[in-house]
């Protein structure tokens, strides 16, 4: 039986992590970046990403308004994403869980 890679048809693919306060490591020209271990994924997929929410409404808000206002860009690699803030340097003050979706 082919594979979608065989007839040259999308692979869709849905992973999730979760974006952690803590330390993370300068950028030149600033902002900050963190690496985020996801297993099976790879830099050659480029993922619609979505906050997870929760059945708490306050814990929710506060986590997609931390996505907005303090993620620049997710960059995708061999086995991991790395997660940009915002070049002043802030970065989120609660944990978020993501999902990333999308085809290759």
């Amino acid at each position: 039986k082919p594979t979608p890679a065989d007839i040259g048809a999308a692979v869709k693919y849905r992973y999730t992590a979760t974006i952690p306060t803590g330390t993370w490591t300068a950028v030149s020209g600033g902002g900050y970046y963190k690496d985020i271990t996801v297993s099976g994924i790879t830099a050659a997929m480029t993922p619609c990403v979505g906050v997870v929410q929760t059945s708490d409404a306050a814990a929710s808000e506060l986590m997609v308004e931390e996505f907005a206002n303090n993620i620049r860009r997710i960059e995708t690699m061999a086995g991991k994403i790395r997660v940009y803030t915002r070049t002043d340097g802030a970065a989120p003050s609660v944990n978020i869980p993501i999902q990333l979706v999308g085809t290759v």
